[in-house]
């Protein structure tokens, strides 16, 4: 789980810094949109509102440019928290390609039922509970065995002569074995009944317990194949915006429209691909869980055993 929240907030790193960037050419348009907007008022094709309406425009974009800063810097401080890095301390790094090295080169298609159940540490722990009752039931039949008790008798518990006496015939000390058979075989016989129900609802348990993960499992990957979907949908949104602003430019060069109809296309292009860096992240975070509950993170970064030979 720590490793997951390591990820998830190194992919929000990643996605929030392609945002600030974003974020800087909506600015960049803003202002010259402003500028035409001068110009047009200028010449008194315009009127003043327009020029304020545009600058109020360059205000919005640099506000959302430093509530993705301030987001940035909330997020590093976490990533410090986790890491037990200082947070006076600068940490450098290269999220340029983040889903790459969160996800690797993660498969779920390479995950099976076995894998799922060799890495779940409820089911391992599940495991010891059942072996120790198996050694529950093993003990509640010794209780029927019969106990022996070995020991040395004093000769003055049966001799009410005095040590003083002549007992030089006699040993000192003597052995003696007793045998205790035991006789409520029906309180005894309960609890190997008992025992054995505990072991049939251990089972039961467990075999809850494998349900669970593997419904686990498969809402995540669920969840995987719906966020690539709107993945691919944001997508599609994308490329059909570059085509709208390859269309209002066509149409501004050639006198048909006036020079806001290319920032308007350019601004709607810019928030789909926003859109589409936050389908990114849900697409990947969605993996991330699918790479969690598979187990993957402890072949590669846990080494159980040593835990476990403590």
């Amino acid at each position: 789980q720590g490793l997951k929240r390591l990820g998830v907030t190194y992919l929000q790193l990643g996605m929030v810094e392609t945002m600030i960037r974003m974020a800087k050419e909506k600015e960049e348009l803003a202002q010259k949109n402003l500028e035409y907007v001068k110009t047009r008022a200028g010449l008194g094709q315009g009127a003043q509102l327009d020029v304020r309406i545009a600058e109020t425009k360059i205000n919005l974009t640099r506000a959302e440019a430093e509530k993705m800063r301030t987001t940035k810097s909330v997020l590093l401080d976490e990533l410090k928290f986790i890491l037990g890095v200082p947070f006076v301390q600068k940490v450098e790094l290269q999220l340029n390609e983040a889903p790459r090295q969160v996800l690797e080169d993660f498969n779920p298609a390479n995950v099976t039922d076995e894998k799922l159940k060799k890495h779940s540490f409820p089911l391992r722990i599940h495991e010891y509970e059942k072996a120790l009752q198996k050694k529950s039931i093993a003990l509640s039949y010794i209780h029927f065995l019969p106990t022996f008790s070995f020991g040395f008798t004093s000769i003055s518990t049966l001799n009410n002569t005095s040590y003083k006496e002549d007992t030089s015939t006699l040993p000192f000390m003597y052995p003696n074995l007793t045998l205790n058979m035991p006789f409520d075989f029906w309180t005894k016989g309960r609890d190997v009944s008992r025992q054995y129900k505990k072991m049939a609802q251990l089972n039961v348990e467990g075999r809850n317990l494998e349900f669970s993960l593997m419904s686990q499992f498969q809402q995540a990957l669920a969840k995987l194949r719906a966020a690539i979907s709107e993945l691919k949908f944001a997508e599609s949104n994308v490329e059909l915006q570059k085509l709208l602003v390859q269309q209002a430019q066509f149409r501004f060069d050639s006198g048909q429209v006036e020079y806001d109809a290319i920032v308007k296309a350019m601004s709607d292009y810019l928030d789909i691909k926003q859109t589409l860096l936050a389908k990114k992240y849900d697409r990947d975070a969605a993996m991330l869980d699918v790479r969690c509950i598979s187990g993957d993170f402890q072949d590669r970064y846990i080494n159980a055993t040593v835990m476990e030979s403590i």
